[in-house]
């Protein structure tokens, strides 16, 4: 069977490791060029690259933290339903 070439088309596009969003950074405080501004956003893209390599870019985190605030169960209807209606 020949693998489909796009199949991975979906993949998160990097640069050396580092998620391409991360680079907003640069954009965000492009208008405040200073050599400290450089450093804190350069830091901010390692620490990023860091979190990539190690598995956890910012789209797995956002997951993780939205799947702890909203608790152990999920069920596919609303609580005002559930409270009103026992079945």
């Amino acid at each position: 069977m020949e693998i489909n070439q796009w199949r991975n088309i979906s993949r998160p596009l990097t640069v050396f490791g580092i998620p391409v969003m991360a680079f907003t950074v640069y954009v965000m405080f492009f208008p405040f060029p200073h050599l400290k501004t450089l450093g804190y956003c350069t830091s901010v893209i390692i620490f990023y690259g860091l979190l990539a390599w190690r598995g956890y870019t910012v789209t797995v985190l956002y997951e993780r933290l939205t799947g702890v605030l909203r608790g152990n169960k999920a069920t596919g209807r609303p609580w005002w339903y559930r409270k009103t209606r026992r079945f």
